[in-house]
């Protein structure tokens, strides 16, 4: 009351505006005291189907982007300038989401990452023996950079996508399904030894496009109250 004085605004109907919020403010921790578990994710159709593609993008992201930097001596040059490079190509790859969500919605922003990032280890193939060996390294960093910038998008995405409620529970199992393609991707090093290193980017670049198609399947969140 006092600051509604200080401030010279109107006292009519000051109480029932108090009322108003107090129970707002009831209703919104009630919800949060509602316990929830993975089961709550799969309980409509909508979410349902959120869950599992976010599920697949993020073990998607985890396991190219483990994949690429634990096999990044494998395309060849000094290894030691190569993941100084490889961690130094991080930096514009989370600062890039930033700008890019400003201007253009978050499902456009993560599919396009993820598509670039497949179309850039399919550019591999063709110069894993080029003798040029700086076009290839190039080649290589930009599918980098695209993976790494989708790896930052998808957790801003996933905790746009759940309900308040659920968010932490959404967003932690899916932190589950990045740590499964974590897990796969250091063997990705004993598949590259007995089919060659083609495979192994096919492999990546087949799962990163597909994840990008099932990506146009999640809501869009830019905007959208959460």
């Amino acid at each position: 009351m006092k600051a509604v004085v200080i401030n010279k605004l109107p006292l009519d109907d000051i109480h029932n505006q108090f009322e108003v919020l107090k129970n707002s403010i009831s209703e919104e921790e009630s919800k949060l005291n509602v316990r929830t578990n993975c089961l709550d994710l799969l309980k409509t159709p909508n979410l349902r189907r959120s869950t599992l593609i976010m599920y697949f993008t993020w073990f998607v992201n985890s396991f190219v982007y483990y994949g690429i930097s634990l096999n990044i001596g494998d395309f060849g040059g000094n290894l030691f300038v190569s993941f100084f490079i490889a961690g130094l190509i991080e930096f514009p790859s989370y600062l890039f989401p930033i700008f890019a969500f400003k201007y253009v919605g978050r499902r456009p922003v993560t599919a396009g990452l993820m598509y670039f990032s497949g179309l850039s280890c399919f550019a591999i193939i063709p110069f894993i023996s080029y003798p040029i060996l700086w076009l290839r390294i190039t080649v290589a960093m930009i599918g980098k950079f695209f993976i790494t910038s989708s790896y930052g998008v998808v957790y801003v995405y996933a905790a746009e996508i759940y309900p308040t409620v659920i968010r932490q529970v959404g967003v932690g199992s899916c932190s589950v399904a990045a740590r499964v393609g974590s897990m796969l991707a250091p063997f990705v090093k004993d598949l590259n030894v007995y089919t060659g290193m083609g495979v192994v980017l096919s492999l990546f670049g087949t799962l990163s496009m597909a994840d990008g198609i099932a990506i146009h399947f999640l809501p869009e969140t830019r905007g959208q109250h959460i």
